[in-house]
């Protein structure tokens, strides 16, 4: 991947981060979610035992939220010019690092769902070592499903350590 793709791939990621905020502005703030409590450190979604399509759509809301938080902060990091070259090259660096790691998930996730598996959530470690892949199925795997899972996540971002979960 060259510069001018990674330029391309942050200054979509950008976009996305922008469209959300808009959103947020526009919409204004939302009330009675929660019902009238804080809750403030308590999950507001278990995903333990959520089951089915609650599962794989609440992990993929958590981990959106979650990159979107990282990547603006690293974008603020970036774009502040009191903070020394080196941090915000090292910011730089991450910002490329998580958009590849994203684009990579995607693929993934894509590329399994056209194989025939009904719903897939692909998680790419923060350190590139691991990759744990949640099948959405009635049924246990079988041998030459995990071993096209496998193959699928080796060919497409070139890590080895593959974690195979069935969840219903």
């Amino acid at each position: 991947m060259n510069k001018k793709q990674a330029g391309i791939i942050l200054g979509l990621l950008a976009l996305i981060v922008l469209a959300g905020v808009a959103a947020m502005k526009i919409n204004g703030p939302v009330q009675d979610i929660a019902g009238n409590e804080w809750n403030i450190g308590k999950p507001t979604a278990n995903l333990e035992n959520a089951g089915g399509d609650d599962y794989f759509n609440n992990a993929r809301l958590d981990k959106e939220k979650k990159d979107s938080e990282i990547l603006q902060t690293l974008s603020n990091i970036v774009n502040n010019e009191n903070v020394s070259k080196d941090k915000r090259d090292e910011a730089a660096k991450k910002q490329s690092a998580l958009a590849l790691k994203n684009e990579y998930e995607g693929r993934i996730e894509i590329s399994l769902k056209g194989k025939g598996f009904e719903d897939v959530l692909c998680l790419i470690q923060d350190d590139n070592r691991a990759v744990n892949v949640i099948v959405k199925s009635k049924e246990q795997l079988d041998e030459k499903q995990r071993q096209q899972i496998q193959e699928t996540v080796v060919g497409t971002c070139k890590i080895k350590s593959v974690e195979v979960e069935n969840r219903q």
